[in-house]
């Protein structure tokens, strides 16, 4: 859940509600200097002199002047976020103010002290200040401190969960605060307001009051003032964007607030904004640096004894921990959140009952993990925030599930897909329906199950669509894992159908889940996010316009409950069950790490392990379809999830290339059309140097010199720095084949800064693979001839991002590439075979599986890390024309250099003779 940024709104910046009253004469050279500091914003300086005349008013027993100082003192440290500091010089000042029976300074003393007990997690003690601030301005008829009093006990009937009895708070502030002219307070009334209202799903008026408090914002005097509440407010807008709109967007906002907040000195006011983009990075995978910041914030917090928030960041990273499966650190963090009990806002100790549920399920504590959230039931009896309200009880309706309760499971999974449909929300839908059709199927109603899937590919096919941004639609795209498995089961196990149609149906439903985004970027910009269903590959068309008769697709689709592989032919579809992701996933990584890591002598002679794993693999993935085999020796493989990280080839010796679905296959061999020779092909052969070597690899060199003399309008480029950098990313379009032998970064925390490294000492010299996803290439090849550049991030229905799928983006339709760290001689050997066969004729399949059996059929090459790693993605029938030099001056060359040793050895011997 997005946090909304009231809780920077609550009146924690000094120059919110104007400088302290000074109704008794003082020496005014002092305060009028203090106050024109802070009114420039120069906070730290108006401090500084203030804790050089405190100590003289004291020693003077001026207590009317240390009383303004104190006050000032206190509102400025309360500004800054250290309230620890704040709260005695305000307690300090209050009996002071008392003392002198002053109504205006103790109504000051009592708002900010308000604050501070507030940012502490001090309810009760904050609502007794705000009450007691109400009845005396009040008496003193203080419109302004009225209206702040009332924003005060709305923040706590906010943070208590009564959401209704806020909106009546916060609507009371409004007229007086209007009257008094305070647009700072107003625009706080108007944010408080706002954030209450979308807690209650009112989304609308939520929305017209967080503009209308933009708009009032814009009439505060102050700059910095100004600044500061617009972020928090624009915080608030970019949190319904989120959810209703383009969250790329709005994540952008997050950002630009966090490091605007960060640079106002203000220790507090970063930290809500921060929590939004770290559950932004977490939602776009990069979890490293959501784990970072969020650890961060939580120190700031604890330093700083702001425990009303604390559970925040807890609660947040603990989702993180137990989504990559550390179910007891999230556990540990949770219990921590919860242990902070009343200091926690109730929404905060609802969310870490409703996540630590979820950890206790997993660690197979169901009927633990029931009671958790019979817990955050009863909080939420006391709170009204819908969204939390929906959020427990789809995953109480889980819960209930796998205890076997359908009944139960299926009242509280239908209230949420109800009541998300009438707020026109979607956030729990999706799984709320998947759940409910799990119950459905498992009580034996497949109809009923089949009825709300279908449903839920919709809400998943329209929430996939809103974000203008790919990277946000990639990861939608992903949200489908469990719904696309449990719909090809159903459809798999439809009555009334023969098995054929329900594997066409099962083939045919399942394509709008694989590669859309990949398949949306290479159309290119402009095309609608939404791909037409008529541009859906169905098997019928696979079958009969987009196969050859000696072919055979292998698409692949990885699940929780089970996984499914459809192996098509020209006339046949079979459909093979798999085990789920989670049992096949580690089964297919310690398959990659004994073909990645470089052989021993002992390897090389044979290796037992990795027969045997290998043995155990084709019988578990393709035993039933090794018949198929012989008559269709080109495999074509869609794969899906840790698939992606194996090479087929390693297991069967034959043609194999892959492709990011069957619709993008179908959609490319659409588009290919063999151009006209309007003119010879040209070719880019660049050699770059690796990080920690001060040229590049010997290999490298070979690679790119081999092709030049082996053909023409070769181009070869082999340095660094700016040689290289300098308009790359331009020269590129121009070629028809790119072979770049450089070095290549995977990054698989943020796939799309992936990069082609052209001089590793300069912070400029990479090509990333964002930017190259955003040209339009010419090129019908491209040979990233470099460790790892086929790696990425996997991303479920989506495939590998990183270099491989950004030159697949920029229009290249076939790119080699390697899916580990390659040895340098064995690669140079590979491309020179692989480009041998190229010239001879070969389509770009034929000739990497040539370049490979020569490479296996070496005994010093035998083993699998050196020749599997390299994997065709794309068409595998292009083929591309090299223009081969001639080779008779090579040939006259030779023998006229061996011509004088042939000499001399004539004449030893006919010595010899004699």
């Amino acid at each position: 859940m997005i946090t909304t940024g009231l809780l920077v709104g609550t009146g924690l910046l000094c120059l919110c509600g104007g400088a302290p009253p000074d109704t008794v004469p003082v020496p005014p050279g002092v305060l009028s200097r203090i106050d024109s500091l802070r009114m420039a914003s120069r906070v730290e300086d108006a401090l500084a002199l203030i804790a050089k005349e405190l100590p003289s008013a004291r020693a003077e027993r001026d207590t009317t002047l240390v009383l303004m100082l104190l006050m000032r003192q206190g509102s400025m440290w309360t500004g800054f976020g250290h309230i620890h500091r704040a709260e005695p010089v305000l307690r300090e000042a209050l009996t002071l103010a008392e003392a002198r029976s002053g109504p205006s300074e103790i109504c000051y003393c009592l708002r900010w002290l308000g604050v501070v007990l507030s940012s502490q997690g001090r309810g009760t003690e904050a609502a007794a200040i705000y009450a007691r601030l109400l009845g005396l301005a009040r008496e003193c008829d203080s419109d302004s401190y009225t209206g702040w009093a009332y924003v005060g006990l709305g923040w706590q009937a906010h943070v208590s969960g009564s959401h209704a009895e806020a909106i009546a708070l916060y609507e009371s502030a409004i007229d007086p605060l209007r009257r008094a002219q305070m647009a700072d307070g107003l625009a706080w009334g108007l944010n408080g307001l706002a954030a209450a209202q979308a807690n209650l799903g009112q989304y609308d008026e939520a929305l017209a009051n967080y503009r209308g408090a933009a708009v009032v914002a814009q009439d505060v005097p102050e700059r910095a003032v100004r600044r500061f509440i617009l972020d928090a407010v624009l915080n608030n807008l970019a949190h319904l964007e989120y959810n209703f709109g383009d969250p790329g967007r709005a994540a952008e906002h997050f950002r630009q607030t966090y490091e605007m907040q960060r640079e106002s000195g203000n220790v507090r006011a970063p930290i809500i904004p921060g929590l939004n983009v770290a559950m932004c990075e977490r939602e776009l995978g990069l979890h490293a640096q959501a784990i970072e910041r969020l650890e961060d914030l939580a120190r700031v917090c604890r330093e700083n004894g702001y425990f009303d928030l604390l559970g925040k960041p807890l609660n947040r990273l603990a989702a993180i921990h137990h989504s990559q499966g550390q179910s007891a650190e999230a556990a540990r963090l949770l219990r921590q959140s919860l242990a902070l009990g009343d200091s926690l806002a109730a929404a905060d100790r609802v969310q870490a009952c409703i996540d630590l549920a979820a950890v206790l399920s997993a660690m197979d504590s169901t009927g633990a993990a029931l009671d958790v959230l019979d817990e955050g039931s009863r909080l939420l009896e006391v709170s009204e925030n819908v969204e939390l309200q929906l959020e427990l009880r789809a995953n109480r309706g889980r819960i209930l599930g796998a205890l076997g309760r359908f009944e139960e499971s299926l009242a509280d999974l239908r209230f949420v897909e109800r009541e998300e449909r009438r707020l026109g929300l979607s956030r729990y839908s999706l799984s709320a329906l998947v759940a409910a059709a799990d119950a459905f199927r498992q009580s034996g109603q497949g109809d009923s199950a089949r009825v709300v899937l279908e449903r839920a590919a919709g809400i998943w096919e329209r929430d996939r669509s809103v974000p203008l941004d790919p990277r946000w639609r990639e990861e939608r795209g992903a949200g489908s894992r469990a719904l696309r498995i449990e719909l090809a089961d159903e459809l798999l196990n439809a009555p009334g159908a023969s098995p054929s149609d329900r594997a066409h149906r099962a083939f045919d439903r399942l394509q709008v889940f694989k590669a859309r985004t990949l398949l949306e970027r290479v159309r290119g910009p402009g095309s609608p996010p939404a791909l037409p269903e008529s541009e859906l590959a169905s098997l019928e068309k696979v079958q009969s316009e987009v196969l050859q008769p000696d072919e055979l697709l292998l698409d692949a689709y990885l699940g929780p409950r089970m996984s499914l592989l459809f192996a098509v032919t020209t006339d046949e579809c079979r459909v093979l069950r798999w085990p789920a992701e989670e049992e096949l996933g580690p089964r297919l990584r310690r398959y990659r790490r004994l073909l990645s890591a470089p052989p021993d002598l002992d390897s090389l002679l044979g290796n037992p392990l990795l027969e045997q794993v290998e043995t155990r693999l084709r019988e578990t993935l393709l035993e039933k379809v090794r018949d198929l085999l012989p008559t269709h020796p080109h495999l074509i493989l869609a794969p899906e999830g840790a698939f992606n990280l194996i090479p087929l080839s390693s297991l069967f010796q034959t043609e194999i290339f892959r492709v990011p679905s069957a619709t993008y296959l179908s959609w490319q061999r659409g588009q290919h059309v063999e151009r006209p020779a309007s003119g010879p092909l040209r070719t880019l052969a660049l050699a770059a140097r690796y990080h920690g070597v001060p040229h590049a690899l010997p290999g490298a060199i070979h690679e790119v010199r081999c092709l030049s003399r082996a053909f023409r309008h070769v181009d070869v480029v082999i340095g660094e720095g700016s040689v290289l950098s300098a308009g790359l990313p331009e020269r590129l379009t121009g070629y028809d084949i790119l072979h770049l032998a450089t070095h290549a970064q995977a990054d698989d925390r943020n796939p799309w800064r992936s990069s082609i490294s052209l001089d590793p000492t300069d912070q400029g010299g990479h090509l990333y693979a964002d930017q190259i996803a955003d040209m339009q290439l010419a090129a019908r090849l491209a040979v990233l001839s470099s460790c790892e550049s086929a790696a990425g991030r996997v991303l479920s229905g989506e495939g590998v991002q990183g270099l491989c799928t950004a030159f697949l983006s920029a229009g290249v339709p076939a790119v080699v590439a390697t899916l580990w760290a390659v040895e340098d001689r064995a690669t140079s050997d590979l491309i020179g075979s692989f480009y041998d066969h190229l010239g001879a004729g070969a389509t770009v399949a034929e000739a990497l599986a040539r370049a490979q059996a020569a490479l296996r059929d070496d005994p010093r090459t035998r083993h699998p890390y050196y020749w599997a790693g390299f994997v065709l993605t794309g068409a595998g029938d292009v083929r591309v024309d090299l223009e081969c030099r001639s080779r008779i001056r090579w040939w006259l060359l030779v023998l006229a250099a061996c011509l004088p040793f042939g000499w001399l050895i004539w004449r030893k011997s006919r010595n010899s003779l004699q």
